[in-house]
Formats: C-alpha cells, sequence, structure tokens
C-alpha cells in the first residue's frame, strides 16, 4: 500500500492506489450512509459509488482507488493509519487540573476517528468529564454542567469545519480547565472575531462544511454561534471570548461568575452578543 499526501486541503490524497477491500477496511462506510440516511448498498460496488459521489475517493488505474483527504477526515476507522501529517488533524483532548497549562494534566486523549462516525462519541467524552456542580437554587437538586453541552457540539463543530487544513503539526484541540473550557482549531479566522455572530458563514473547506451538515453534525444557515450565545445566556454564564490567534482560531467558554466579579470588557461584550443575536434571527 503506498501512502501518499499531496496537499492538505479537502481534496488532496491521503492515501493513494489502493484496493476496493483497503477501502472498505480503511473507511467506516456504514457511518457515511446512515449519517446520511441511505440504506446499505448490497454490494461492494455500490458502496464505492456512493463514496465516489461525495468526493471520499476517486479513481486510479487499474481498478485501484485513492482515499481522499475528506475521505479520511470524516471516516477514518483510525487516522493513524494515514499519512503523520493528516493524523495530526485527529481531534485532541486535554484535561488540566487548575486553570493554567503549567498545572497538572489529568486527561489527555487524541481522538483517531474521523469527524463524522466519531462526533458523538467524542462529545460524550468531554461531557462526561466536565463537572457537574448540584444547582442550589432548584427544589429537587440536579448536576448541572459547568459548561453547556450544546455549547461544546457547536463550537467543535465549527472548529473541525473552519481550521486551516494547510497549517502542519496542528488539529483542532479542546483544552478544558478548572475555571474555563478552551477549543482552538488551527488557521485564523476568514471573518473577524467580532464579526462571528451577524456575519454569514464562510468555510475554508466547502465540501467538508457541505457534507456535514447534510449529515446534521452542524448548521445548515450558519446559526450554531447563535445557539452557543443563547444557552451562555440562559446559563447565565460570562460571554464566550472569540480570539483571532497567529495561527489559529480560539473560542473560550468560562465558568460561573458572579455578574460583579466580570470585568467592564466582559460586560460589554455580553451587551454586544446579546444585541447581535436578534438581529441576526431577524435579517
Amino acid at each position: 500500500m503506498t501512502t501518499c499526501v499531496l496537499t492538505l486541503g479537502e481534496t488532496g490524497i491521503a492515501q493513494q492506489f489502493v484496493s476496493a477491500s483497503e477501502v472498505l477496511e480503511l473507511l467506516d462506510y456504514t457511518s457515511y450512509f446512515g449519517l446520511l440516511g441511505k440504506p446499505l448498498p448490497e454490494s461492494d460496488k455500490g458502496i464505492l459509488a456512493g463514496l465516489e459521489s461525495d468526493l471520499l475517493i476517486s479513481r486510479d488505474v487499474g481498478g485501484k482507488w485513492n482515499i481522499r483527504n475528506l475521505g479520511a477526515i470524516l471516516f477514518a476507522k483510525n487516522i493513524n493509519k494515514f499519512a503523520t501529517r493528516l493524523a495530526r488533524k485527529a481531534i485532541r483532548l486535554v484535561v488540566y487540573d487548575g486553570n493554567g497549562r503549567t498545572a497538572t494534566v489529568t486527561h489527555r486523549r487524541d481522538f483517531p476517528l474521523g469527524y463524522a462516525n466519531g462526533c458523538a462519541a467524542f462529545n460524550a467524552h468531554v461531557n462526561a468529564l466536565i463537572p457537574a456542580p448540584e444547582d442550589g437554587n432548584s427544589v429537587i437538586r440536579k448536576a448541572q454542567p459547568l459548561f453547556p453541552p450544546v455549547a461544546i457540539r457547536e463550537l467543535t463543530a465549527n472548529a473541525l469545519i473552519h481550521q486551516d487544513m494547510t497549517v502542519t503539526g496542528a488539529g483542532p484541540t479542546v483544552e478544558m480547565f478548572k475555571n474555563r473550557l478552551e477549543i482552538t482549531n488551527p488557521g485564523a479566522p476568514l471573518v473577524r472575531p467580532e464579526r462571528f455572530i451577524d456575519y454569514p458563514p464562510k468555510s475554508r473547506n466547502e465540501a467538508l462544511a457541505s457534507l456535514m451538515r447534510r449529515m446534521g453534525l452542524c448548521e445548515e444557515q450558519g446559526t450554531g454561534i447563535d445557539k452557543v450565545i443563547s444557552a451562555v445566556e440562559e446559563e447565565h454564564l460570562p460571554p464566550p471570548a472569540f480570539q483571532a490567534e497567529a495561527d489559529a482560531t480560539r473560542v473560550t467558554l468560562f465558568g460561573p461568575r458572579r455578574f460583579a466579579e466580570m470585568t467592564a470588557a466582559e460586560r460589554t461584550r455580553a451587551c454586544c452578543q446579546h444585541a447581535a443575536r436578534p438581529q441576526r434571527q431577524m435579517s
């Protein structure tokens, strides 16, 4: 089997000149058909035709196939079986026992499944690790997650879709601290962070975004950020921070804090986010 990455873009080739049986061994085709609500074809030929129709694979000479980066990123059974540079695009989760990166790491894990077939398992794993103190204001005491699961789901999907795959040595990362949760993806944003809420959605990876939307893994109309803001407001949490780093984009969710403990900048950001969201919904 020959390994080759022509480019880290979604249309590049992750593995070339592989047999039909190797394609079916490397890609979780069952999840592909299941997430799209399509019946599983009865023959290998039908399965390959389905994968080819969405540019997950392409034909090579002599009856062989190429697995595209799009196919590997979304449906790899184990992304480590592809080229090293592509494997580094696996989602990484790091949990710290403190508020800074010098604190002890209590949990570190890379998720080798593709973004599509591994999305549910990743979100479930993260949610299981989120502290859930009891809600003291409720008559019936119940555990409330420190960070809204819907916000984590939407922001993780955004990080996967909007990452710059040409940035080497880095992939989407979720870091959980005692007081906040940071989601980072490689690549500076295409839209200024302060316009994430009201600006029409843009993506470097249109095929990736389109397919994930068809599978219901992200929002059709770019309303994921609206859902994040809504969830944060419902839980009375400080407003999330959207930041453009040198070669990355980072979103931070903050744990509970009293209004009096919020900075002036945070209060201003909360007002701006609250005001911008209804304008988008009415447009």
